[in-house]
């Protein structure tokens, strides 16, 4: 009974380690195996229902034999465990920022539609972030918020796009919204190249149907970013895709990313969440730091990220 329930546990396991490498072809599936944190459950379940069926006993007449293997299940569940507790997201990741001289930071986070004018505005303020990308914002959110922190921020874009709101510290030219879900804009720092700014927001999967919209959304990227002027792209915003997930690493081929943990925070879940508040970069930029934090009234942590532009520097 305990073999078959290791067995069972390990066949479990490496399927859903599978299931992270391919683009799954059922929702819930995909939903359902991008939490990394079941693994981990599993096997803490299974160590606890071994450990008291373990019986030790050094009499040679019965269980001579029986000492040694009576480690070995629980051996094999503390490996599986350890290798569990290794493939759950940081909630930060720095990288080597030392041949990097000039950086920008960018601060994003899913408000969900909660706004608190005094505390949330010193918060952005305190960031002194170069770029502000906050989503599931209401327009009357979005007019108090730019009224109290326009000498900080001047430069703004709301293109009624799922909340989504742009505050910069430095010019954005030609935004538009390309769908309810995807808007661009051309983002122009100091002494740099431009940069081609996406920001983007699809539905959350919780259906068959938002699932192939949100799938068509990323469709939509990929043809915007193939025909961008720009070599040097961003990509940032609340995905509603896991980094855990096969459909994930496929469609972020291509692009430079530090994944972190940013849902849901709330309950213990939040210890164990995954990460959708994604950005991505190309061409000559690097992500060298994320780190997520809970900053406002939300299910999810905002994220603070440092982009290497040493390669936009104009000569």
């Amino acid at each position: 009974m305990k073999l078959y329930l290791v067995v069972f546990a390990v066949g479990l396991t490496l399927a859903w380690r599978a299931a992270s490498h391919w683009p799954l072809p059922i929702w819930w599936l995909e939903n359902l195996t991008s939490f990394q944190f079941f693994p981990l459950l599993l096997w803490l379940v299974v160590l606890c229902c071994i450990l008291p069926w373990q019986r030790f006993c050094y009499s040679r007449t019965l269980f001579q034999h029986a000492v040694k293997p009576a480690w070995k299940l629980p051996a094999i569940c503390l490996v599986f465990l350890v290798e569990a507790l290794v493939n759950i997201l940081p909630t930060q990741i720095v990288s080597d920022t030392a041949l990097c001289h000039t950086k920008v930071n960018i601060l994003q986070a899913n408000w969900a539609y909660h706004f608190n004018a005094q505390r949330d505005v010193e918060t952005l303020l305190a960031s002194q972030a170069d770029l502000i990308v906050l989503q599931e914002v209401s327009q009357a959110s979005m007019a108090k918020l730019k009224n109290k922190i326009t000498q900080d921020y001047p430069f703004s874009a709301n293109l009624h796009a799922n909340g989504q709101f742009l505050l910069s510290k430095t010019p954005l030219f030609s935004a538009q919204r390309l769908n309810q879900f995807l808007t661009t804009a051309t983002w122009q720092l100091p002494n740099t190249q431009p940069v081609t700014l996406f920001t983007m927001h699809p539905p959350s999967p919780r259906s068959a149907s938002l699932w192939h919209t949100r799938n068509t959304a990323f469709e939509r990227l990929q043809a915007e970013s193939d025909k961008a002027l720009f070599a040097e792209q961003l990509v940032v915003g609340d995905f509603n895709l896991a980094s855990t997930t096969g459909r994930y690493k496929k469609l972020s081929q291509g692009w430079h990313h530090l994944p972190v943990v940013t849902w849901p925070e709330f309950g213990l879940l939040k210890y164990w969440g995954v990460a959708i508040d994604h950005l991505w970069v190309s061409g000559s930029l690097k992500v060298v730091t994320r780190a997520s934090q809970a900053l406002f009234d939300s299910d999810h942590r905002a994220v603070m990220s440092s982009v290497c532009i040493d390669g936009t520097i104009a000569l």
